[in-house]
């Protein structure tokens, strides 16, 4: 599994011309499976629940997204599984299959909306997403 998770003062979700999410003040997380990976939502979704990643009244990053009262936006993104060693185009053989990375996505959503009811926003699994962004920092970490 590999996941991305940047915070963020503005994000914008849309499908075809159409918003499917919009916040303020939170986290926007890419998350891709990879062909091994074992189910480890819970242990993701309290990680990244916990994260202290935004600033207290001393400027020290110690408040998390549940502290500020965010908003996390949840994307798919198997990209993230690319493999880059060889020629210029990505190589997605060690992507997990389409039917199971999608269960594992679903069970990360589940997991995400009972620790922070009324604040997740989410994608479409394998839907063609436009994403606006304002990244603040900007912090960006990395979770494999």
């Amino acid at each position: 599994m590999r996941v991305v998770v940047q915070r963020v003062k503005y994000a914008k979700l849309s499908i075809e011309g159409v918003v499917k999410g919009e916040m303020d003040n939170g986290l926007v997380v890419y998350v891709g499976y990879g062909k091994s990976d074992q189910n480890k939502n819970d242990w993701l979704v309290n990680k990244i629940c916990g994260l202290r990643v935004f600033e207290d009244d001393n400027n020290k990053l110690n408040l998390s997204v549940k502290d500020i009262n965010g908003k996390i936006m949840v994307i798919s993104n198997f990209t993230l599984c690319g493999n880059c060693q060889k020629g210029f185009r990505p190589s997605f053989e060690e992507a997990m299959e389409y039917n199971q990375a999608l269960e594992m996505y679903k069970d990360l959503l589940q997991s995400f909306t009972v620790a922070m009811p009324n604040s997740i926003l989410s994608g479409e699994f394998g839907a063609d997403m436009q994403i606006e962004q304002i990244n603040d920092g900007p912090v960006n970490i990395i979770i494999e």
